[in-house]
């Protein structure tokens, strides 16, 4: 059983795991300050999703909350709950009667909320209010299961979390006895969820002259898919490999959105939960305008790769993080809106 953390408190409920879906783990914003260590970052790979399902509950951008992959849990919700379910399209209902989602949702004691296959995308963030209470580790609750930090959730597991309103505001609209919802929705992320073809852009890596001209030219040219072993470390590509270095690299420094090319030719591009170092050729980096993509790769995804420049890299951000700035201060007003008339306990 998952462990739980000021369970005895006044107020403390409880979500039990009914069904666990086919990757499902707590996350926050992960482990910023102890790479150095060699502890990888971590935390919701989606980070946009992950910030505005916590606002449209009333939480701060980065608390603890269920990250979703592909299929997702079914939960048995102990006492009333604020719940938001941001990210990729699933399929989810609560008691039976289909879940509209990116839009805050009141959950009456025993609901059973049910995510099922993901229609869009492949991950997605489920938010509660107050945050799911699980452990701490190095100042993150995000699940890191291959380092033996909190765990994949299994069926009978328990999370716990602050009980919420008795009754749902007076402007949500009933979809089930014990379920009601908000009269909107946030939408997605400007284009971070895309079909067919994946654009990812990149700029050049450390190791890039490494390649002689017919791999750098190969690599922009082919379409990838993304292979079945990858996971939340990084993506493996299937495709016509490249001509990788002879050279040998000693390990060096790699983050999220590192390309990797292996000597079998075939690149992996490192994800959130990357390791802190690695030995094999950095071809290119994703650029971090382009992160939360990433995030919704599934297996068999296309995916192509545009270099930029460094300078229209550094603009993309800036530009992106003033559109979420704005995005997300537009989310968390709509939601302080629905919340404010909230019924007591």
């Amino acid at each position: 059983m998952t462990a739980l953390a000021r369970t005895h408190e006044p107020g403390i409920a409880r979500v039990r795991v009914l069904a666990p879906g086919l990757f499902t783990t707590i996350q926050d914003g992960g482990r910023p300050h102890h790479r150095h260590l060699g502890v990888p970052l971590g935390g919701a790979l989606d980070v946009l999703s992950f910030r505005a399902a916590n606002r449209l509950v009333g939480n701060g951008e980065d608390v603890a909350v269920i990250e979703v992959t592909g299929a997702g849990p079914k939960l048995l919700f102990e006492a009333p709950a604020a719940v938001a379910l941001c990210g990729a399209d699933f399929l989810a209902y609560v008691d039976g009667e289909p879940l509209p989602v990116q839009r805050p949702v009141w959950l009456g004691g025993g609901a059973i909320l049910e995510i099922r296959q993901v229609r869009r995308g492949f991950r997605g963030y489920l938010a509660i209010r107050g945050g799911f209470l699980a452990e701490e580790a190095l100042g993150s609750r995000s699940a890191l299961p291959r380092y033996g930090v909190g765990k994949v959730l299994a069926a009978g597991d328990e999370l716990a979390y602050q009980s919420g309103a008795a009754t749902p505001p007076s402007g949500f609209r009933a979809i089930a006895p014990r379920a009601a919802v908000a009269p909107f929705q946030v939408g997605e992320w400007l284009d971070q969820i895309e079909d067919e073809i994946v654009i990812l852009r990149v700029v050049r890596g450390e190791q890039a002259d490494w390649f002689d001209e017919g791999a750098r030219r190969a690599f922009f040219d082919r379409t990838w898919r993304v292979a079945p072993r990858s996971d939340r470390m990084g993506l493996r590509l299937h495709g016509e490999p490249l001509r990788a270095p002879t050279r040998q690299l000693a390990s060096e420094p790699v983050v999220p959105g590192s390309v990797q090319v292996p000597p079998d030719g075939l690149p992996i591009v490192l994800m959130r939960e990357c390791q802190t170092t690695g030995g094999y050729p950095k071809f290119a980096t994703v650029i971090s305008a382009d992160l939360d993509k990433l995030a919704h790769l599934r297996p068999g995804s296309s995916v192509r790769f545009v270099e930029v420049s460094f300078e229209e890299a550094f603009r993309l951000r800036r530009v992106h993080d003033r559109l979420a700035r704005v995005w997300l201060r537009c989310v968390a007003e709509r939601a302080q809106q629905a919340w404010g008339s909230e019924g007591g306990d």
